[in-house]
Order: structure tokens, then C-alpha cells, then sequence
């Protein structure tokens, strides 16, 4: 694995290791308004780095998309990465 394969696993890592932190302190009757500014913050410099990208990729259309492609990301993530345990990449002659 490459030196980009290893930090999009690090980035899909630790966005599900925040949204689980954020489940599990909720479950401790965390201040919830605390996890809450945790969250808007987290959420806002996302956004801010993210919109930058985009607009530099002239994407900003897909800047309102955020929350959604983070959920598919988080999704489809640990899917590519069990494949790639069980099937070779095949050689083209």
C-alpha cells in the first residue's frame, strides 16, 4: 500500500472513531451541548478546508453533499479494503 492509501484509511479511521466517541459519551450522559459544539466545530472546519478544495476544483456544487459522501466514505471504506484481502490484482499480459 501506498503512502495516499495509508492516510484515506487514517482520515476514514478517525471519523469513525469521532462518531463512535460522540455515541458513547452520549450514552454516559456526557453534556450532550458540550458533544454538541464538539461536533459544529468539527463539522465547520470540514467544511472550511473541504470548500476550499472544492472551489479550487471548481465542485462547489457538491459542498452541501458533505454529510452525505463522510456516511458512503464510511461505508464503502472498510468494503474496498476487505476486498483488497481477498482478490489479487490480476497482470495484464
Amino acid at each position: 500500500p501506498g503512502k495516499h492509501q495509508f492516510i484515506l484509511g487514517l482520515y476514514w479511521a478517525a471519523q469513525v472513531l469521532f462518531l463512535l466517541s460522540l455515541v458513547g459519551l452520549l450514552t454516559l450522559q456526557f453534556d450532550w451541548r458540550i458533544l454538541l459544539g464538539i461536533f459544529v466545530l468539527k463539522t465547520g472546519m470540514q467544511y472550511l478546508i473541504f470548500g476550499k478544495a472544492m472551489q479550487k476544483l471548481k465542485e462547489q456544487d457538491l459542498i452541501w453533499m458533505l454529510p452525505i459522501l463522510d456516511l458512503i466514505l464510511m461505508t464503502i471504506s472498510p468494503i474496498f479494503a476487505l476486498q483488497g484481502l481477498f482478490y489479487k490484482d490480476q497482470k495484464w499480459k
